[in-house]
């Protein structure tokens, strides 16, 4: 999972921008997660800075409900 640079403020919610081939995946390009604090590997890949996550360590997908 590949999550953009500006997503590195705390707390930790980022966009998905991408995803590697995982069996079962309840997430998709798009979603914003929440991941655990100290999780991933900063890269830089043609300009632009990204934060590697494990798929382990999201911990939430972020969805819209309806009012209860």
């Amino acid at each position: 999972i590949i999550i953009p640079d500006s997503a590195k403020e705390k707390p930790k919610y980022a966009k998905v921008v991408s995803i590697s081939n995982i069996e079962n995946i309840e997430i998709a390009v798009g979603d914003i997660v929440f991941y655990k604090e100290y999780s991933g590997t900063e890269i830089e890949f043609e300009g632009n800075k990204y934060l590697v996550v494990p798929y382990a360590d999201i911990m939430a997908k972020i969805v819209e409900t309806e009012a209860i």
